[in-house]
């Protein structure tokens, strides 16, 4: 059984979230989202990325008394805003004028690492001003702000993107 969902195969449900947890906390349910971020090259005239925002079964869990429609839609934004960084990450990487593959693996990596870190700082922020779904109008001021974000960043939706040097 597969243990990852990728963003653009559809939208989560709850049997996805597949963790049991001794003890649960607070939150009705928790999205363990990220990004698989691959290289490869065959020489040292081009570089193969594959950036994709995924989910992870296994590591996502969810109270059986709390799910309902509401949150549920809140841990899909969760898995939407890793997808809204994948493109930010694509869209940067693209972005960059690379002189050679090395300086290009050195760059990337800190464009990789600082992405991560707004990443991060951006989903604490969703949770902290939704309450984690409960305040339901600061739920759809983000519902929209997300999906106003991937609309804008719709053009960095392909996973693999290749850099060639010369």
């Amino acid at each position: 059984m597969k243990r990852v969902i990728y963003w653009h195969e559809r939208k989560l449900e709850w049997k996805d979230f597949e963790y049991k947890p001794k003890e649960l906390s607070k939150p009705s349910a928790i999205t363990s989202s990220g990004i698989e971020f691959n290289r490869n090259s065959n020489d040292i005239k081009s570089l193969n990325l594959i950036v994709i925002a995924c989910f992870n079964k296994k590591e996502s869990w969810r109270k059986e008394k709390e799910i309902n429609v509401e949150t549920l839609n809140h841990e899909q934004k969760h898995f939407d805003i890793t997808e809204i960084f994948a493109r930010k990450l694509r869209k940067s990487i693209k972005d960059t004028v690379f002189e050679n593959i090395v300086v290009a693996q050195k760059a990337i990596n800190i464009i990789h690492k600082n992405i991560m870190k707004e990443w991060d700082i951006y989903q604490d922020k969703y949770d902290a001003e939704t309450k984690h779904s409960i305040d339901k109008e600061k739920q759809l001021e983000w519902d929209k702000k997300i999906e106003d974000e991937l609309i804008e960043l719709k053009n960095f939706t392909n996973n693999v993107i290749t850099l060639e040097f010369r």
